[in-house]
């Protein structure tokens, strides 16, 4: 099941062995983590043996999965004793960066701020996205360079010079990490080279079902009309063939906030940014439908951990990172 699969002891060696890569060799404890809103105790890094790791994501904003997976595992080094500088390639100030980062994510991060061309003080640091990679590469300091690859962003954009530009950030010699076995085997693939996976983890304290009764012929659709490797114009294709025979069915939209045009007949939730309201809509509804064509989404494993069925594409490519799922 999705659970043996994916839960968070399932995962425990994967991490270990991406913190070994990372040059961390301690021995950790097993806290209980808080709530991602709560406040957990400020701990005292002054003298901190761990490495000082520092980030670089892309421009901040609400509901973005890619920012809340990368922070998780930020988050998780802090809980653990280390000392985290997240950096954003943006323009908001420092204290809109701070207040964000709170409210939406987590609250651990003392060291919070937009780049400013000043590369951060740290021993190990990690890109997150092709124009990020860039970025690091040029930081004229010793600390090893990372690159934590979530998708294979070149399919993010027509051939074009962005396609070429996210193609060959993955040539730029840093050591690469990749989210999920899907990414790990493209990389193979089309480069050669062996990349260190991070298989999907699912939060159980957020994502099980909750007990509630389903509601009869539910069908939730993840759409996002703004990323178009979500597939969105093909899954409402098909859900418009469908209609006609899905007569007593509602079909409810969620994932943004604006969809344009809206459609008579169907629901638009619009974009859910608390955890637990996503996971009361998954473990109430009757089908999902899912797409991500670049690499598998957290989305799918999430929804499946609430006990609900989830429809994915078959671009011809099989993902691993599924396998055993029922």
């Amino acid at each position: 099941s999705v659970t043996d699969l994916y839960s968070e002891a399932k995962q425990a060696s994967d991490y270990r062995a991406a913190l070994d890569s990372l040059g961390i060799r301690v021995a950790f404890p097993t806290p209980k983590l808080a709530p991602a809103k709560c406040p957990v105790p400020t701990i005292n890094v002054a003298n901190n043996k761990r490495p000082r790791l520092a980030i670089l994501l892309p421009d901040l904003f609400i509901g973005s999965g890619g920012h809340r997976k990368a922070l998780t595992f930020c988050r998780e080094y802090v809980l653990q004793g280390g000392r985290v500088e997240v950096l954003f390639m943006s323009s908001k100030s420092t204290s809109e960066l701070v207040d964000m980062t709170k409210e939406y994510y987590f609250r651990d991060f003392d060291l919070v701020r937009p780049y400013d061309s000043f590369p951060p003080d740290a021993d190990i640091v990690v890109a997150t996205s092709w124009d990020t990679a860039y970025v690091v590469k040029d930081w004229d300091i010793s600390a090893r360079k990372f690159y934590f690859i979530q998708d294979f962003e070149p399919l993010f954009s027509p051939m074009s010079t962005n396609y070429a530009l996210a193609y060959n950030s993955y040539r730029l010699g840093l050591e690469p990490i990749a989210f999920g076995d899907w990414n790990a085997r493209k990389l193979k693939r089309e480069f050669g080279i062996d990349v260190e996976a991070i298989a999907f983890p699912v939060d159980r304290e957020v994502y099980f079902p909750r007990g509630i009764t389903r509601s009869a012929n539910t069908l939730l659709f993840y759409a996002r009309p703004s990323q178009p490797r979500r597939l969105f114009e093909l899954g409402q294709q098909a859900l418009l063939r469908l209609r006609p025979y899905l007569r007593n069915w509602r079909i409810l939209y969620f994932g943004e906030d604006n969809y344009g045009t809206e459609i008579q007949g169907f629901e638009y939730c619009g974009k859910k940014t608390d955890l637990g309201e996503l996971a009361e809509l998954y473990s109430n509804a009757t089908l999902g439908i899912a797409f991500s064509s670049t690499n598998p989404s957290l989305v799918p494993f999430e929804i499946l951990s609430c006990g609900l069925p989830v429809i994915d594409v078959d671009l011809g490519i099989r993902s691993s990172d599924f396998s055993g799922c029922n």
